[in-house]
């Protein structure tokens, strides 16, 4: 899959002192974007940016790690913006996005050895579109709960990080179109 930026050729691209017009939101307003000069942008909401570090792109999902060591916790967020839901994404984005979810469930259960896998999407604390997709085992501090609310997160000292984020991208590789960051 090709990534680009989009532009709007319209009042709003033509004209630098408009950011963004009423006949351009209107038209495009199945897309839920933010534009600015005509680009459309994704930004990742400041929770998930506070919470979490960026792992690499797919195609379609931006692929976070957790800070929390208790658990292999993994985010995956479409880089689509104002969505709320899974159902809101376009029928292909809905199929791209359960293709890039289920192969990292998988290869998260294979690399990590996971009794279960947990894959949710709450959205109650965090209302931008993402999903958990956290490697559970017996043994772990929370089972068989769930593991919000359970205990306070214990950030990952800088080089256990900088494995589990080398240990990821190794068993993640190119499957689907998985890459480092764009943006």
């Amino acid at each position: 899959m090709v990534r680009f930026s989009l532009f709007l050729y319209s009042a709003c691209a033509v004209l630098p002192e408009i950011e963004s017009c009423d006949c351009c939101l209107r038209r495009f307003s199945f897309l839920y974007v933010v534009v600015r000069v005509g680009v459309i942008v994704f930004e990742l909401h400041s929770q998930l940016r506070g919470d979490c570090v960026p792992v690499g792109d797919f195609p379609l999902c931006r692929l976070l790690l957790l800070n929390d060591r208790q658990y292999p916790w993994f985010v995956l967020v479409p880089r689509r913006s104002e969505l709320r839901e899974v159902f809101e994404l376009s029928d292909a984005d809905r199929a791209q996005f359960h293709a890039e979810s289920d192969l990292l469930a998988q290869v998260l259960s294979e690399t990590f050895k996971a009794d279960k896998m947990n894959v949710a999407a709450l959205g109650n604390m965090v209302p931008q579109l993402h999903v958990h997709h956290i490697v559970r085992y017996r043994q772990d501090p929370a089972w068989p709960a769930p593991v919000w609310g359970k205990l306070p997160a214990v950030p990952y000292a800088e080089n256990e990080l900088a494995d589990m984020l080398q240990r990821v991208r190794v068993a993640l590789g190119d499957k689907a179109g998985f890459g480092e960051v764009l943006q």
